[in-house]
């Protein structure tokens, strides 16, 4: 089957990789559209992607690094400062690379609200955009981190995940570093966070939202923005595998694959059946009562979840009901 990548939802500035209408002002795809991948190299397959505020990122076959969509605080990474947009001038839906990184092997990105990252093969942290008056808020390409808790060579980062203001890695050692704003601080340097009840915990995964962070533990269990463990017995005794954030829901997946919700319901984020508040997770039943899922994602208000039967489920503001198989886009 031919490479293809679907995009939906709201496309102000080309986020979803096809031209905005009205002079680029505010467009919404209403079904999954094929997005046109004709700026990569020949050859060249996306192998991931990331969506933030009003922009998209994807990582190539070649762990090369490319955005297209809203650059208003540098997070597309591409050089833009002092070359604003003219509008209806340069179109913002065309792919283009990252600067900055062609030395670096990326094998991982992540998309927050204004602030991109990348994670290399070596361990090193790549930032760019804005995070909240940090060292690093700002950088219109992108810059390595190597102050504060990653001035020290020996310390490699796993995995990073942005939010609305900052963001968060997990070191290979399992250790949680916090720059900008974030439910875990402030920090203007990548700092560790230390707290006792992490301690001897190797932390896997990590969410962060606009409101909380989840962190995920080697044997399974989530932990809160206060470092707190939620009680298991809300995920049925199951240990989790992966977390989702969104503005003021949250995801959880367990080893099993089920999914379970909690937070903030407004236009059904949570897939519970209600809009209204849940205070401790939930297992989000209905389409997804008898699938196994393998992979769960949040956006503002809406989430999603891929199952291993090729079926991606969404709920919330975007696409409430539909569902979609990896051979063709939703009806």
């Amino acid at each position: 089957m031919a490479h293809r990548l679907f995009t939906t939802g709201l496309n102000d500035d080309g986020a979803c990789l096809v031209p905005a209408l009205r002079d680029y002002h505010t467009t919404i795809l209403d079904v999954p559209t094929i997005a046109p991948l004709e700026t990569l190299p020949d050859g060249k397959l996306v192998v991931r992607a990331a969506t933030g505020g009003r922009f998209t990122l994807l990582l190539d076959s070649d762990a090369g690094v490319w955005s297209a969509g809203c650059d208003d605080d540098g997070q597309l990474g591409q050089s833009n400062r002092g070359h604003p947009y003219v509008y209806p001038g340069t179109p913002r839906h065309i792919l283009k690379r990252v600067v900055g990184i062609d030395s670096e092997h990326v094998v991982q990105i992540a998309a927050g609200e204004r602030g991109s990252a990348a994670v290399t093969e070596s361990g090193q942290l790549l930032v760019w955009g804005d995070y909240d008056s940090s060292g690093y808020s700002g950088a219109d390409k992108a810059m390595r981190c190597t102050s504060g808790a990653l001035a020290d060579a020996d310390v490699r980062v796993a995995f990073a995940a942005c939010g609305t203001y900052g963001m968060v890695a997990l070191t290979r050692g399992g250790g949680v570093i916090n720059l900008g704003y974030t439910a875990l601080g402030s920090h203007t340097v990548p700092t560790l966070l230390t707290h006792a009840v992490l301690t001897g915990v190797r932390v896997v995964g990590c969410a962060v939202g606009d409101c909380a962070v989840l962190l995920v533990s080697e044997d399974g269990c989530v932990y809160d923005s206060k470092c707190r463990p939620i009680d298991a017995q809300h995920f049925g005794g199951a240990p989790i595998v992966a977390v989702a954030a969104g503005e003021r829901h949250m995801l959880a997946l367990t080893a099993g694959g089920h999914v379970y919700a909690w937070g903030g319901g407004e236009d059904g984020a949570t897939g519970l059946g209600h809009t209204s508040f849940a205070i401790a997770p939930q297992r989000v039943l209905g389409a997804l009562a008898d699938a196994r899922v393998v992979r769960i994602s949040a956006g503002f208000t809406h989430s999603q979840a891929l199952t291993d039967a090729g079926q991606v489920f969404m709920f919330g503001t975007d696409g409430a009901g539909w569902t979609c198989d990896a051979e063709c886009p939703c009806p």
